[in-house]
């Protein structure tokens, strides 16, 4: 719930020109960013997007036209209820009936997508980071005159909880490379063993378990049991930012799948915090050889 604080000052700078107007365009889909916020794939800090969950796919430009782009955003608020929300709508256009153009239009359709927006100020905002922005209208022709406009117009439009954020200048030239940043080369892996799953609330009983690694991004997860003699539930933990873990492996008598209680050792991870957390179905030990969690 909001609370509500007094109203501050807002001052005109001296001297200073905002234009309007958007020069570039960069899209993604939303499916292809990963998770590096609890569910989100964004995260903010003061204000600002501080990261993006670029992956294995990259924001791509889409060439526009000059002073054909816009951004809108309507606060849209039912006051006997007390609920709002932000609906947001990205208009451009792309000039020419090409083949790249029609294949691009045809393929983003019915797909949530993500826009970097960067204005004719040279500062870049976010939109679409929620997951409810897409195509909703597409208007292709040639004009009658020489002059007059061939090519595609394309409307977006969606709903967000808040006005869209401005992109912190430092991560803008990771977003355009696979893997550009966002992502951590390395994370750290927790594993240990507890009497009770349900302590597991919080980031902090994550990290406090009783043995951690460092691997690369993407790579599988050498969790170590060992020490355990007494049958307890088994824990693995890793970034929300890595893909997730579908089998483990003992040894070649002592190996599976995960996901599937009735069947599997480990259960379909859940989420506490920031990590993924796989915990088997019941209480085990595992003193021969340690467990391998794969991707």
């Amino acid at each position: 719930m909001a609370i509500c604080s007094t109203l501050s000052m807002i001052r005109r700078d001296c001297g200073t020109t905002v234009s309007g107007g958007l020069s570039k365009m960069y899209a993604i889909r939303f499916k292809d960013l990963v998770k590096i916020d609890g569910d989100k794939v964004y995260s903010i800090s003061d204000g600002w997007i501080s990261a993006i969950g670029v992956d294995s796919v990259a924001f791509i430009e889409i060439g526009l036209l000059k002073d054909s782009s816009k951004l809108d955003e309507t606060l849209k608020r039912n006051i006997q209820n007390g609920t709002k929300y932000i609906e947001q709508k990205v208009t451009i256009s792309l000039a020419d009936l090409s083949i790249a153009n029609r294949n691009w239009v045809e393929n983003a359709v019915g797909q949530r997508i993500v826009l970097v927006l960067k204005d004719l100020n040279g500062n870049y905002n976010l939109v679409g980071e929620e997951g409810y922005f897409e195509i909703t209208e597409t208007t292709g022709g040639i004009g009658q005159n020489m002059i007059d406009f061939k090519g595609y117009t394309i409307v977006f439009t969606g709903t967000a909880s808040t006005y869209s954020y401005r992109i912190d200048p430092s991560i803008i030239a990771g977003l355009f490379t696979a893997g550009g940043g966002s992502i951590p080369e390395t994370f750290i892996a927790y594993w240990g063993y507890v009497d009770d799953p349900s302590t597991l609330t919080t980031s902090g009983s994550i990290t406090g378990l009783q043995g951690s690694g460092v691997f690369n991004h993407g790579a599988d997860v050498l969790a170590d049991y060992r020490s355990n003699t007494v049958p307890k539930f088994l824990v693995m933990a890793q970034p929300l930012t890595e893909p997730a873990k579908i089998d483990w492996y003992g040894s070649t008598l002592n190996q599976g799948q995960i996901g599937n209680p009735d069947t599997d050792l480990f259960k379909a991870p859940i989420t506490v915090g920031t990590f993924d957390v796989y915990i088997t179905v019941y209480p085990t030990t595992q003193t021969d050889t340690k467990i391998k969690f794969l991707s």
